[in-house]
């Protein structure tokens, strides 16, 4: 499981999004954690799209200012992969909910604090 990932114009996410067949790329950005907002690629009648997305399942509008956040009841950016299909909260979601997510590369970020 990860929790922060990477975008880049490195040349794997280029050609990614060549054989996706969509002519734009993803904004190149660092350290995009759970509740942040980052592009993904669907598919709907119209076809493969670049949309931008929070990265959560289950969102909520922030209290204190603009903006969503992940509920924080739940930790919903990730899940085990043996458990997507059979788990209450995830099975609805992996069975008709897909993206494609454009990443360079996922890890697991630590406070130094």
């Amino acid at each position: 499981m990860c929790g922060r990932m990477n975008v880049s114009d490195s040349p794997f996410v280029i050609e990614l999004m060549k054989i996706l067949g969509i002519p734009v790329y993803p904004r190149v950005r660092s350290n995009i954690g759970p509740g942040s907002s980052t592009d993904i690629v669907i598919e709907d009648h119209d076809g493969r799209q670049l949309h931008e997305a929070i990265w959560s399942l289950l969102i909520e509008p922030k209290k204190d200012k603009p903006g969503y956040r992940p509920n924080p009841k739940w930790h919903t950016f990730n899940s085990k992969s043996t458990r997507l299909d059979s788990s209450p909260l995830w099975a609805s979601a992996f069975k008709s909910h897909r993206a494609i997510i454009p990443a360079s590369c996922f890890f697991e970020w630590k406070d130094f604090r």
